[in-house]
C-alpha cells in the first residue's frame, strides 16, 4: 500500500503506521505517517482522516510545537463529529496551555466541566488535571487547584492521579506543610514513574 495513489487502503495502511509509531512514542516518523494518510484518503469526511488531525495535535505537543498543535486541534474541531467535539476541545485547551495562554484554556475545559455527567471518566480526569495545572501553574491559586486535583483523585486510579498527588505534594510544600507534602510525594511515586506537566 506504499502507493501515491489516492485509495482508502492506501489511506488506512499509512494511518495504522502512524498508530505504530504512537504506540512506540516515536513522534516524528507518526507525524509524516498521518500526514500521508490524510493526503491519501479519497473522502475527508472519513473518519481517520479526522482522526489524524487529533493524532497530529498530540505528537505536535509532544515535540513542544503548540502553534501546530493549535492548528492541527482547531482543523479537528471544525470538522468534528458528536463525541469528537469533546476530544477537539481538551486538545485545543492542551495546546493553549503549552502556548501560555490559560485565560483561552480556562474558557474551553470549564465549558466542558458543565457537561460533566455526560463525560467518560478518562476525559474527565483529563479536564480536572489541566484546570488544576491552570490554577496551580498560570494563577497560583492553590486552593483552587487542590480542589480540582481532590476531585480527580477521588475518580480513579490513572497516571494523572499520580500526577495530581505530585501537585498536592508542591502545594503542601509551598505552604510550609512537609510531611503533608512528603506523603504526597510518596503517593505519587508509588504509581507511575513518568511524572510530567
Amino acid at each position: 500500500y506504499n502507493t501515491t495513489r489516492k485509495s482508502y487502503r492506501a489511506a488506512m495502511a499509512w494511518y495504522s503506521l502512524g498508530c505504530v509509531y504512537t504506540e512506540l512514542k516515536h513522534d516524528a516518523p507518526a507525524v509524516e505517517a498521518y500526514l500521508q494518510a490524510q493526503s491519501l484518503f479519497p473522502d475527508t469526511t472519513v473518519r481517520y482522516h479526522r482522526l489524524c488531525y487529533q493524532n497530529l495535535g498530540q505528537h505536535y505537543l509532544n515535540k513542544n510545537m503548540p502553534d501546530k498543535a493549535l492548528a492541527a486541534y482547531t482543523a479537528y474541531h471544525n470538522v468534528a463529529e458528536d463525541y469528537d467535539h469533546l476530544y477537539a476541545d481538551i486538545g485545543l485547551a492542551q495546546a493553549y496551555i503549552y502556548k501560555s495562554q490559560p485565560e483561552q484554556a480556562r474558557e474551553i475545559l470549564e465549558n466542558l466541566l458543565q457537561y460533566s455527567g455526560e463525560i467518560d471518566t478518562l476525559s474527565l480526569e483529563t479536564i480536572l488535571f489541566e484546570l488544576g495545572k491552570i490554577e496551580y501553574t498560570f494563577s497560583k491559586d492553590y486552593d483552587k487547584a487542590d480542589a480540582y486535583f481532590d476531585q480527580l483523585i477521588a475518580l480513579y486510579d490513572t497516571n494523572e492521579v499520580d500526577a495530581a498527588h505530585w501537585f498536592k505534594g508542591d502545594i503542601a510544600e509551598s505552604r510550609g506543610h512537609y510531611d503533608t507534602a512528603r506523603y504526597y510525594y510518596e503517593k505519587a511515586m508509588q504509581g507511575y514513574d513518568e511524572l510530567y506537566l
